[in-house]
């Protein structure tokens, strides 16, 4: 049926007559066969031949045409019947000539009627993919329109925290804005996931680490959301080390994403509590909160794409109804299971997560420099940087974060203004958009390299599109990096202390 829907929908030919001429051509073919075959089948099968002709014409060209067949090898079986070579048929052969006319016109009948159906199903599946891989492009396209603007309020919010007056209404203005910023980036996140892991395109990067470390990246993302609802999360998790074989990242979202869902769901100062133990070859992750609770039927649909808790508009709680949906799948990808539970509606919830642990590795973990041991900023200035940008809000956002940390920099807002700055600015780095006017980020980048005395510039990428091949694309053009809006400030400072010791990184990542 795989094959029908992807290879019958083939156009009828256009003429009529191509359709007869195939349809001749098939008469002529299955005379020849048969005529051949004579001398074995004695009499036998006269009409045989014809009937399989009729049933390639009606696959081919339509009813029709096969009912033109039909009569074809009607008339030329004729010869084949006893007596041989006379059209003067005995009763047996009329009965013989009646029965293949009928299966004849039942089977193209049948066969053009089946040759619709899977033109119609081979149309309907080319139009489904279309509109799958626009759906796609789509996603592409707004998670970058979505990324554009929050690229300048993280901006912001990092300099708020730098430069802001001790006022506790600025501290809860920023508070605010700094959350509001980080749903968003993870709304985005997951929506492109949820089109990842439909179509199988999510690649895990196994490695043996620390369970402790993803709890511990999973409270600080979440850190923000729980301080703005006032609750009460408690971490529970064993005191020696469980190893874990599988991607840190993957799994530090999974936690995220319970621990959202559990925030969420439970009123203002509520309990969390985050818990994990070993139960036999598995760990046993779970999270447990005071929420609203789930009745029986919602148990059955949670974990369902786009469902949410309560339908009402009291009931909303925000989100796209995807955490979920990404937990079980992302658990599942990891060879374990993902469950929820519920006493009832008012009773909190509890979601139950498995996956394999593994023995520490032979050699220790590696562990993460703190900020506080990268090389030391000193207070001449460390970097010529140009920073490529159009959209002006995250350009002058991105050079005063820039000039704070006492960097020289220049700003242009298209390709062509850029390559006019660099001859006589010659920077160290170039940090630019990709979704440039005129010249994209990738032009940009090769027109870079042919400069003289450029071959040495570390080109940055900064863009909203952040999918696997567009950092593959940023790679092969030369970029050393590949930063996906909202960049995060504290990684891009890292980055440029980094390559101001001389250590800069070898490709795009």
């Amino acid at each position: 049926m795989s094959w029908l829907v992807r290879n019958a929908g083939l156009d009828l030919p256009q003429t009529n007559w191509r359709r007869y001429g195939i349809a001749c051509s098939a008469i002529a073919v299955a005379l020849l066969c048969r005529w051949g075959l004579d001398p074995i089948m004695a009499g036998r099968g006269a009409y045989g031949f014809f009937l399989v002709a009729t049933a390639f014409v009606a696959w081919r060209c339509g009813t029709a045409p096969a009912l033109f067949t039909v009569a074809g090898g009607a008339v030329f079986g004729t010869f084949f019947e006893d007596p041989t070579g006379s059209l003067q048929l005995s009763h047996t052969a009329y009965v013989s000539l009646i029965v293949s006319v009928l299966i004849g016109s039942a089977t193209a009948v049948f066969c053009g009627s089946l040759r619709h159906t899977a033109s119609e199903n081979a149309r309907l599946y080319r139009l489904a993919c279309e509109n799958d891989q626009r759906k796609d492009e789509f996603l592409a396209m707004l998670a970058h329109e979505l990324r554009n603007p929050l690229a300048p309020l993280t901006n912001a919010t990092y300099l708020l925290r730098m430069l802001r007056p001790h006022a506790e209404q600025v501290e809860l203005m920023h508070r605010m804005i700094e959350s509001q910023v980080e749903h968003l980036t993870h709304l985005v996140d997951d929506l492109l996931d949820v089109s990842r892991i439909r179509h199988d395109r999510i690649t895990l990067r196994f490695e043996t680490f620390d369970f402790q470390r993803a709890v511990d990246d999973a409270v600080a993302a979440v850190q923000g959301s729980l301080n703005e609802r006032k609750h009460d999360l408690q971490v529970k998790v064993p005191s020696s080390p469980v190893y874990l074989r599988a991607d840190r990242v993957r799994i530090t979202q999974v936690l995220i994403n319970l621990l959202i869902n559990a925030i969420k769901y439970t009123p203002p100062s509520g309990r969390i509590w985050l818990t994990a133990e070993r139960d036999g070859p598995q760990l046993e992750i779970r999270v447990r909160d005071t929420g609203i609770g789930l009745a029986p039927h919602e148990l059955i649909r949670v974990f369902n794409l786009f469902e949410q808790a309560g339908h009402s508009p009291d009931q909303a709680k925000g989100g796209l109804g995807i955490g979920l949906t990404l937990v079980r799948r992302l658990v599942e990808m990891h060879g374990g299971t993902a469950e929820g539970q519920s006493a009832g509606r008012g009773l909190g919830s509890e979601f139950t997560v498995r996956i394999p642990w593994t023995n520490p590795p032979n050699e220790n973990p590696p562990v993460s420099e703190p900020l506080a041991e990268l090389p030391a900023l000193d207070d001449s200035p460390q970097l010529r940087i140009l920073v490529v940008e159009d959209t002006d809000a995250t350009a002058k956002s991105m050079t005063t974060m820039l000039k704070l940390w006492r960097h020289e920099t220049r700003t242009c807002a298209d390709g062509f203004a850029a390559l006019e700055v660099i001859r006589d600015f010659k920077p160290d780095v170039v940090l630019t958009d990709i979704g440039l006017p005129q010249m994209s980020g990738y032009q940009l980048a090769t027109e870079v390299q042919r400069l003289p005395n450029m071959s040495e510039v570390v080109l940055i990428a900064m863009t909203g599109y952040g999918q696997p091949a567009d950092h593959e694309r940023s790679r092969l053009a030369g970029f050393t990096r590949h930063l996906t809006k909202p960049i995060n400030p504290t990684e891009l400072e890292q980055l440029l202390a980094t390559l101001k010791s001389g250590n800069a990184p070898a490709s795009a990542s």
